[in-house]
């Protein structure tokens, strides 16, 4: 989300300019690769990095190509660790790692490839970005034509046969239900067309209940990946010290306000570290009453156990998993002995509970963690 959130922000700054730039977006990864479907990479005419994955010292046939191959328009380009070193280390392919790449123009007058990632950015809401990545001829469907779904099911954009319009469109609904990129191929009478459903998440949302020392490491952890994180503290001389000027939010209100303000959903973690009993007891009941995924309360087991059993007594829900969604001692077991470390360990474990991880050791897996890139599917239109 930091690359992304990047790459919008070069290309806002590049239009008042006039200055137009090629964007290179990986639409499918074979092998093993540090990068997904979806990782982005901006290039100025001059054939340097912008922003996205990468360095401003990295050469490669990417960057050095890039503005050549669009002169036509989009296109797709393949690169492998046997073709290219320097490229297949940019995208940090490893051995027989192969990634393909939609490279296409960005440039004030024409189409923006990077609408639906700037609104699902600002309206913190996820959407579907359908873009046609490989095409027989003859089947008057172009690389890089698109259509995009946001949150409300609101479609943009439309390729010249409507069947396929409203079959890519349905397939992009059930890929933003999944929460999962994917390539279809359709195969149309005049030949197939692979497209690219492309799900984009808005940022994880943070919100920390109370702005003591130890939230500072970790608020700074969490706008390090790319979160958008919100302190909360009723205490104005805490939560309105320089150390949170990073935060996307600050509110100066008592937890039960707070929670009844503030957006709780399935996209939404918190961490209750107020250092006060009653005080945590209070902005834990409030984020059960609404749909945050994630609820961690720091402290030590003997205080957790605690603070549930006072919850037990208290709660109006009776339904067994009631506080299935709490993590108390919050963190995962890495031996964290200060605030720093604590905060790697909070961090972590949020980013294993949205990726419906257990956070153990790699090495210690029976087998390789499942493919992240998107797995083809075949739709007759």
């Amino acid at each position: 989300m930091v690359e992304l959130g990047s790459v919008v922000s070069a290309a806002e700054a590049l239009a008042p300019l006039g200055e137009p730039a090629v964007l290179a977006t990986v639409v499918r990864v074979e092998g093993w690769a540090q990068r997904n479907a979806g990782t982005r990479l901006l290039i100025d005419k001059a054939g340097e990095w912008v922003a996205g994955i990468g360095g401003p010292s990295l050469g490669g046939e990417l960057l050095r190509t890039a503005w050549q191959r669009t002169e036509a328009g989009p296109c797709v380009v393949t690169y492998d660790t046997a073709t290219d070193s320097e490229t297949a280390w940019l995208f940090g392919l490893g051995y027989n790692g192969v990634v393909e790449v939609l490279l296409e123009r960005v440039a004030p007058a024409g189409p923006d490839p990077l609408a639906l990632a700037r609104h699902c950015l600002r309206s913190n809401e996820p959407g579907v970005l359908a873009t046609v990545v490989r095409t027989a001829p003859g089947t008057g469907v172009r690389v890089g034509e698109r259509v995009s779904l946001d949150a409300h099911g609101r479609v943009e954009g439309a390729f010249d046969l409507a069947a396929l319009t409203e079959l890519v469109s349905f397939n992009a609904a059930d890929a933003l239900a999944r929460g999962e990129s994917c390539v279809n191929t359709y195969l149309l009478p005049t030949g197939e067309v692979d497209v690219f459903l492309e799900v984009i998440q808005p940022p994880r949302r943070l919100v920390i209940f109370g702005a003591g020392p130890d939230a500072v490491p970790l608020l700074a952890l969490a706008k390090s990946v790319g979160w958008q994180v919100t302190v909360v503290d009723a205490r104005a001389g805490y939560a309105r010290q320089p150390a949170f000027a990073a935060a996307d939010a600050v509110v100066v209100a008592p937890a039960r306000a707070a929670c009844e303000s503030l957006v709780l959903d399935e996209n939404t973690a918190a961490v209750v570290m107020n250092h006060n009993f009653s005080e945590d007891l209070i902005a834990i009941d409030g984020l059960l009453a609404g749909d945050a995924a994630y609820i961690g309360v720091l402290g030590p087991w003997a205080r957790a156990e605690k603070m549930l059993a006072e919850l037990d007594r208290h709660s109006d829900v009776l339904s067994p998993d009631r506080f299935a969604r709490i993590h108390a001692p919050v963190g995962l077991d890495i031996g964290a002995r200060n605030a720093e470390e604590i905060a790697v360990a909070v961090v972590a474990q949020i980013t294993a509970r949205f990726a419906n991880r257990h956070g153990g050791d790699l090495c210690h897996r029976p087998g390789p963690a499942p493919r992240r890139e998107p797995a083809p599917t075949e739709v007759l239109v």
